[in-house]
C-alpha cells in the first residue's frame, strides 16, 4: 500500500440557530480517495467520496430539533451520510477526536456522539494509486491495498458508492 501523509484541521464553528457544525479540511500532497463511515449499535453506513487532488472539505452538521433530538449529516467531498437521527443529543458538542495527522489505510474516528443511539463518525483515506476508479467515480481498493486493509470492511469495499450493513463482529471497523 502506498504511504500517504494526510492532515485534518478543523473545529466547531459558532452555532447558527439550531445548527451545530464541525468543519475541517483533509489535505495531502497527493490525490486520495476517502471512505466515510457512520457506525451505530445496529448498522454501519458508508459512502465513498470521489478521488480528490489534494484537499477535501469535511463537515458534520448537527440539526437540533425539539427536546434535544436531531439529524446529523456527515459530508466529505462528494460523499455524504444523512441516515442518523438521534435523541438526547448533548447540548455542547463533543471535541473532535481525530489526530491532525492521519495514516492512509487506517480507520480514524473523527467524532463519537453519545446520544440515543450512540454513533461514531469515521474516515479512511487511501492514495489514489491504490484504488481503481470507475467511470462514475466509484472506487474500490486494488488487490495490493486490500490485503493491508481491515478485513471487517471487505463487504463495504466490494459494494457501490454508499449503503449500510448490519453490525456484526465482521463488519465493525473497530474490530479489525
Amino acid at each position: 500500500m502506498t504511504r500517504l501523509e494526510l492532515s485534518l484541521e478543523g473545529g466547531w464553528v459558532p452555532p447558527k440557530g439550531t445548527l451545530r457544525r464541525w468543519t475541517g479540511l483533509l489535505r495531502s500532497r497527493s490525490p486520495f480517495a476517502t471512505l466515510l463511515l457512520m457506525s451505530t449499535p445496529r448498522r454501519i453506513f458508508w459512502t465513498k467520496a470521489e478521488v480528490v487532488r489534494s484537499e477535501m472539505p469535511v463537515t458534520i452538521d448537527v440539526h437540533v430539533s425539539g427536546a434535544g433530538s436531531g439529524r446529523v449529516i456527515f459530508l466529505g467531498g462528494s460523499g455524504w451520510l444523512q441516515d442518523y437521527f438521534a435523541e438526547e443529543l448533548p447540548e455542547v458538542p463533543p471535541a473532535a477526536l481525530v489526530p491532525s495527522r492521519l495514516k492512509a489505510g487506517s480507520v480514524h474516528t473523527l467524532l463519537s456522539l453519545e446520544a440515543r443511539p450512540p454513533a461514531r463518525f469515521q474516515i479512511l483515506a487511501l492514495a489514489a494509486s491504490d484504488v481503481t476508479e470507475g467511470p462514475t467515480g466509484v472506487w474500490s481498493p486494488g488487490a495490493d491495498a486490500l490485503a493491508h486493509l481491515p478485513v471487517s470492511l471487505s463487504t463495504i469495499f466490494a459494494a457501490g458508492r454508499s449503503g449500510s450493513v448490519p453490525v456484526s463482529r465482521r463488519s465493525d471497523p473497530d474490530a479489525a
